[in-house]
Parts: C-alpha cells; sequence; structure tokens
C-alpha cells in the first residue's frame, strides 16, 4: 500500500450538489450503459452546457482564484500528514 496523500487535481474543486434520486438514478443508468462513472457523466454534461460562454478576463481571476484555493487546501493536507 502507497504512503501517498490522495491529493486532487489543482484544476478542479470538489462541490457539494443536492439532486433528486430519480435525477440520480437516471444519471447512474446512462453511466452504467456508457462504461464510465457517474461523475466523469455529469461533469461531461456540465462541461458542454457553458462550452459556448465566452472565457473572461473575470473567469479567468476566478479560475486563478480556485486554483489557489485548491493548493493552499493541498498545502495544509501535507502539514497536517506530517
Amino acid at each position: 500500500m502507497s504512503n501517498k496523500l490522495s491529493m486532487p487535481a489543482l484544476d478542479k474543486t470538489e462541490k457539494k450538489l443536492n439532486i433528486l434520486n430519480a435525477t440520480l438514478a437516471r444519471y447512474e443508468k446512462r453511466a452504467e450503459a456508457a462504461g464510465i462513472p457517474v461523475a466523469t457523466l455529469m461533469n461531461a454534461i456540465l462541461d458542454d452546457h457553458v462550452k459556448n460562454d465566452p472565457f473572461t478576463p473575470e473567469i479567468k481571476h476566478r479560475v486563478d482564484e480556485l486554483y489557489e484555493i485548491s493548493l493552499q487546501k493541498r498545502i495544509a493536507k501535507k502539514a497536517r500528514a506530517k
């Protein structure tokens, strides 16, 4: 077994969503048919929904903020593990 900590990618942010059980069941069925995890399917659908939105300087700024938040969480997690 590895001693490495599980670290999410710095370009991703965990976000908790509350969805209807019926909606989740439908996504699970789609994901199973596609042979992929539900999260992968949901991310692809979310990405597709905003693919034509302009990538403005404000969005770039927010992306940079989210990256920094992820980096700080990672640094803190490593410090706690020592």
